[in-house]
């Protein structure tokens, strides 16, 4: 009889960790994606973390602007982005604010859209956020090209 209790108790001692596990598990699937915040930042540098040459193909903005028609080449004059990009991309301005531009860009087309589908649209992918005073910035990193 006692062998019988030692084997019951080791059972429900085993189902008790597999439960907890499970729920656990499940907690943590269910917390939101926050670059910075909940998860490691992949992308601390924005624009030219993601935008870059990979398997084969540029994405690196100076090549996908080139490709654009009518789009001044910025290979010489932009040393950080997106914060160069503000020389002409200010709101007010005939070239356009860069926030509407921006996203515009990554949020058309969602099914389809590489932002979306890849980076899951994470908004902290392209700005970062301080938990304790809640300010956000714009992330940027020097030129890739």
């Amino acid at each position: 009889m006692k062998t019988a209790s030692k084997i019951l108790i080791f059972f429900l001692l085993v189902a008790g960790v597999v439960t907890i596990t499970v729920f656990l598990v499940a907690a943590d699937n269910n917390k939101p994606f926050l670059p910075g915040v909940t998860v490691k930042d992949e992308h601390p540098n924005g624009c030219v973390d993601c935008h870059k040459a990979s398997g084969g193909d540029d994405y690196r903005l100076n090549v996908e602007l080139a490709n654009m028609s009518g789009h001044p080449k910025i290979d010489a004059i932009v040393k950080n982005l997106p914060q160069d990009c503000l020389m002409c991309h200010k709101a007010g301005t005939k070239a356009g604010p860069l926030n509407d531009i921006t996203h515009k860009d990554h949020y058309r087309n969602p099914s389809e859209n590489v932002f979306v589908t890849v980076y899951q649209g994470a908004c902290l992918n392209c700005h970062s956020v301080d938990p304790n005073s809640g300010k956000m910035a714009v992330k940027s990193g020097p030129k890739n090209w």
